[in-house]
């Protein structure tokens, strides 16, 4: 159970419901001092932009180790170039590699390191909470090598949760030289996490609301000079060494639909807020079943992995972070067949994987389930109504930013990432009313934030 007394936390009786009261409060008198000073506000300003460039430089790692792995695994050759999965012809036996994968992760969690499974964000979360201790050094590479483990082998997760726990323990180790204080230490958790998704996602301001959702809950106007100093660090270093671009491409969107079309984007939100919430019962179910069965946890991760692999027999799609398969929704690349399979093979694959305690991120999964529900919700009504002409690539981006904003209550962040990637103005009306109802949806439906399930000890 839930300690009523948890730092940072409150527990109303009432509906039973958790809620967040923003730790950093900066209308405090004490934090106020701590951070409005100068020189203070500069010093953390510079190691919030060391952390940023050691974030940068840790996804880089993950990024280079986990295709050196999918290469060497499923193609016998040392290359660190971008590669799909399962596609090597004569190698049935590919379905294994996710199982030794995960029993890999399973004994780096028994031998060195219970924190390198689960997906990172609701670490950090606990940590800017006061529900967890400080994160220790060792996460900085450990997390990343389990990580880049078990997505090399084929777990369907993200990079972004890892890179952010990573880059939680890596500020954990910065402030003491530097003198924080306990405030700014607190606040240094949301750089972390800014600098992950800058790193990753290469949106700088979705970035930094992501740092306040997901860990701050409430800053004042100041507090946000750290924050993009290492946001802009991170994307910094991802620009110099992988080049520019964004990790996901999208097409440019000529026709958000008309004003008649917006009532189509809420009712798009409700079903992202639905399917929301029935992903956080899938993961529940899905720990619940590893609980009966009953197995020692080095072997969990081995045998949700047997699972994905197996699932990942009928659509190898399933398979990896899967950011070159959202590309390919977004080009309509996909047809609605493979789509209509990839939708649910994917939610079950990541409930199964993330259940079972595999290391990855849950933002990945979560955005390539909605983005496809956005663009079969298109074409559905387009077939039904050929005259609406609504376009897929812009429904699958409201819907990819919707599922996980509303489950994790953050739809400013998610909405503004997707309107970062889409590059229009137009954008921001459409996204918006797709992420309101679907957070409002999720809110009737969910006594928690998917997150939270760490704070009730349900790993």
């Amino acid at each position: 159970m839930l300690q009523q007394n948890a730092p940072g936390l409150s527990y109303s009786p009432i509906g039973g419901r958790l809620r967040y009261l923003g730790i950093l409060d900066f209308g405090e008198p004490e934090i106020d001092q701590d951070v409005d000073a100068p020189i203070r506000l500069w010093r953390l300003t510079l190691v919030a932009a060391l952390t940023g460039a050691l974030t940068g430089c840790i996804n880089l790692g993950l990024t280079l180790l986990f295709h050196l792995i999918t290469n060497a695994a499923y193609y016998l050759e040392l290359s660190l170039k971008q590669a799909s999965f399962g596609m090597r012809p004569g190698a049935a036996w590919w379905f294994l590699l996710p199982a030794a994968g995960g029993l890999a992760v399973g004994l780096i969690e028994k031998y060195w390191s219970k924190s390198v499974t689960g997906g990172g964000i609701a670490a950090v979360q606990a940590h800017a909470l006061g529900v967890e201790r400080e994160a220790r050094p060792k996460l900085v590479w450990l997390k990343p090598l389990a990580a880049a483990i078990a997505i090399g082998t084929g777990a369907p997760l993200g990079r972004e949760g890892p890179t952010m726990q990573a880059a939680d323990a890596a500020g954990t180790t910065l402030s003491p030289w530097f003198g924080l204080s306990r405030a700014e230490r607190r606040l240094l958790i949301g750089c972390a996490a800014s600098a992950a998704m800058a790193a990753t996602y290469r949106t700088a301001i979705a970035a930094v609301l992501v740092g306040i959702e997901i860990a701050l809950f409430k800053i004042r106007s100041r507090a946000l000079v750290p924050l993009l100093a290492s946001a802009a660090a991170a994307e910094a270093v991802s620009l110099f060494v992988l080049g520019p671009g964004m990790l996901v491409s999208v097409p440019p969107i000529h026709n958000y639909g008309p004003p008649e079309a917006l009532p189509l984007y809420a009712l798009l939100g409700a079903g992202c807020g639905l399917l929301g919430a029935g992903i956080y019962h899938g993961l529940d179910w899905a720990r619940r079943l590893f609980n009966l069965l009953r197995i020692e946890r080095p072997w969990r991760p081995a045998l949700a992995g047997l699972a994905v692999g197996i699932i990942g027999l009928a659509l190898p799609l399933i398979l990896g972070t899967g950011y070159a398969t959202d590309t390919q929704i977004f080009y309509n690349q996909l047809d609605a067949g493979t789509l209509g399979l990839l939708l649910p093979l994917k939610l079950l694959a990541f409930v199964i994987a993330s259940g079972g305690g595999m290391a990855g991120g849950m933002f990945s999964p979560n955005f390539m389930i909605g983005a496809s529900l956005g663009s079969l919700f298109a074409r559905g009504f387009n077939a039904a109504a050929p005259g609406l002409r609504l376009d897929p690539t812009a429904f699958a981006l409201a819907g990819a930013g919707a599922i996980f904003g509303s489950a994790s209550r953050a739809p400013l962040a998610f909405m503004t990432l997707t309107f970062e990637l889409a590059g229009e103005s137009k954008a921001i009306v459409p996204f918006a009313v797709a992420n309101l109802v679907a957070v409002w949806v999720a809110t009737l439906l969910l006594e928690y934030p998917l997150q939270a399930r760490r704070f009730l000890r349900e790993r």
